[in-house]
């Protein structure tokens, strides 16, 4: 009896721990396949662009435009679900940051929807710029115009390293918001731009009465209005852009094609000044370009195009440049702080209102 309820006693204890096995075998299972899940979504979460982690890109192509700038393409290297030219279009103005892991630096740079095209593989320097269109993003591909600066870490890092080499970014960040147009207004198209006609192709008219905007801009600083009108879903009314440069045509060249076909599209007009600390001084032709802003009424107007003319009429100015350039064209900016509007702008009449200081 006592050996029965033995052996009885054994075999219940037994098929007890196989049954209590295979339990927290299923369940380990489980939790494990759960937490490969989620790392799993994790990981693809970090080859999307964001502000949380870097994302890893690569350099596809550099050209040296002189001794000082020059056009970087990079490329994200898995695939990117979100398309951030369609996402922000004429909305926002956005910037990424790029590490130097060596020093432990990042810097800020604002990309263009572009890329590369050769038109003669034994000349690296015959090329052509095509606009990244039609909802595609093209693997995540951005384009930065850039100076080396002699205290400019990561430029200088950037001119030297070597094609296909890995690079860490993060953003977007978001440099300023436009006003939203109405839902059912259009989307202006920017088929022209990749087109080898440069004369005007398309006829431009949006739905609503759009508002013009400055831009003063020195240096590279020209892509911050490059981008809102290159971009997919580009901004709708027109932009004006005083810019400083030491010259135009050559710091400028790879992007003048595409300048060309914006003006002669009245997308934009560029004046460029290679002395302009002189022009301010003197003021000779700049004061009769920018006159006192203009008022906006809003967007519930419905856009006559008999009744319209091609003069910009900005009622906002941004200004984007060099510390030096920003303080003589509306005063310094203090660190996040914008800073009382003096300067050129203070002098014809702008204020806080109407100017905005970018980085």
């Amino acid at each position: 009896m006592l050996k029965t309820l033995f052996k009885k006693g054994n075999t219940s204890r037994l098929s007890f721990f196989k049954f209590s096995l295979i339990g927290v075998s299923t369940i380990s299972v489980g939790v494990l396949s759960y937490s490969y899940y989620k790392k799993y979504q994790w990981e693809q979460s970090k080859t999307e662009l964001s502000q949380q982690h870097f994302v890893k890109y690569k350099i596809n192509w550099r050209n040296f435009i002189d001794k000082d700038h020059f056009l970087l393409e990079v490329e994200s290297i898995k695939p990117q679900k979100v398309n951030s030219w369609k996402e922000n279009g004429y909305k926002k103005l956005w910037s990424v940051e790029v590490k130097q892991p060596q020093i432990h630096v990042v810097r800020n740079y604002t990309p263009l929807p572009l890329k590369h095209v050769n038109s003669n593989e034994n000349n690296e320097d015959d090329f052509s710029l095509k606009v990244i269109q039609d909802d595609a993003s093209d693997n995540g591909k951005l384009m930065f115009y850039i100076k080396k600066y002699d205290n400019g870490e990561v430029a200088r890092w950037l001119s030297k390293l070597p094609i296909g080499h890995e690079l860490e970014l993060r953003g977007p960040y978001i440099d300023y918001e436009f006003p939203l147009s109405p839902e059912d207004e259009i989307i202006l198209d920017t088929n022209f731009l990749n087109s080898k006609n440069r004369g005007k192709e398309i006829d431009d008219k949006t739905k609503y009465k759009q508002f013009d905007i400055n831009f003063f801009t020195g240096g590279t600083g020209i892509v911050t209005p490059l981008q809102l009108v290159l971009t997919q879903d580009p901004f709708k009314g027109k932009i004006q852009i005083i810019h400083a440069c030491n010259d135009y045509k050559k710091g400028l060249k790879p992007l003048l094609p595409l300048i060309d076909k914006l003006e002669n599209q009245n997308r934009l007009k560029l004046h460029y000044f290679e002395d302009f600390r002189n022009e301010l001084k003197k003021g000779k032709n700049l004061n009769k370009i920018i006159e006192k802003p203009y008022s906006f009424v809003g967007f519930n107007q419905i856009n006559d195009s008999d009744n319209d003319d091609d003069k910009i009429k900005p009622i906002f100015s941004l200004v984007v440049g060099p510390d030096g350039f920003i303080e003589n064209v509306c005063g310094p900016k203090f660190d996040l702080h914008q800073g009382p509007i003096t300067g050129f702008l203070g002098k014809k009449g702008w204020d806080n209102d109407n100017v905005f200081k970018l980085s």
